[in-house]
């Protein structure tokens, strides 16, 4: 991005674009964050990528409801990577805002994903949220619609206000100085407030039932396997072919003789 930024700069005479360094302390702290430790035993990947990780097996819900519960798990999978971050790199306001601003994201995100998509969007960017996409037989489908109306409205309406401002679009009418007052201002305890509602709510309405749809995500995310390693495909000196040497029973009956 900051050659990117420098190359056009240089197009239009802007002075040269200076990215942040980030402190050896804050890069050493993060190398060492338990969240970034190679994986030991095998573990349950359950967001949309957890077939590049290593270490892990990833299980396999299909249908429009495990898609959406795969992105539930990136979410989470982003919001525990956020919080490590910003534990690393206090005192550092442009690497702890960047880390914020994420936060903001997937805290919204998980909103959408689960319960709503706000008003307005663009129908290119719309999506059916988890409560929506539930069969309205199945029993978690209201019992979401009843954890949702729980949630704070002023809640909801501050985040949404804090992402279409600070994250994921910029107030072009607000002074940035003004904007970076916002987002420093933002409580991060009311932020982690939300998202562990969500979670939660996907929690309660599990464990109300012996199953459910939402059980290969809550049951199943992040746990350890016990016991168990991951065995690689062996490796053979070379592949098998049709040329390799016939074994015949009795010679006799080999059409292309002795």
């Amino acid at each position: 991005m900051a050659a990117i930024y420098s190359s056009l700069g240089a197009l239009c005479g802007a002075p040269a674009f200076l990215p942040p360094s980030l402190p050896q302390a804050s890069a050493t702290a993060i190398a060492r964050a338990p969240g970034f430790q190679p994986r030991e035993g095998v573990s349950i990947a359950s967001g949309s990528f957890g077939e590049t990780i290593a270490q892990t097996i990833t299980p396999l819900q299909g249908g429009a409801i495990g898609q959406r519960l795969r992105e539930v798990g990136d979410t989470i999978d982003a919001m525990n990577c956020l919080g490590q971050i910003s534990q690393c790199v206090v005192g550092e306001p442009t690497f702890g805002r960047a880390a914020l601003r994420g936060a903001i994201l997937e805290t919204q995100n998980i909103v959408e994903l689960v319960f709503e998509v706000p008003s307005g969007r663009a129908p290119t960017n719309r999506f059916d949220p988890l409560v929506d996409l539930i069969p309205s037989a199945y029993g978690e489908a209201a019992e979401l619609r009843v954890e949702h109306a729980r949630l704070r409205g002023a809640d909801l309406r501050w985040l949404s206000t804090l992402r279409n401002s600070v994250a994921a679009h910029l107030d072009a009418a607000t002074p940035l100085t003004q904007l970076l007052e916002n987002l420093d201002a933002v409580n991060p305890d009311r932020l982690n407030g939300i998202f562990e509602a969500v979670c939660e709510a996907l929690q309660s309405v599990d464990r109300r039932h012996p199953i459910t749809v939402l059980s290969p995500l809550v049951r199943l995310y992040g746990k350890r396997l016990e016991g168990v390693e991951r065995v690689n495909p062996p490796e053979h000196d070379r592949p098998y072919d049709d040329t390799s040497p016939k074994v015949v029973a009795n010679p006799a009956d080999d059409p292309a003789g002795p």
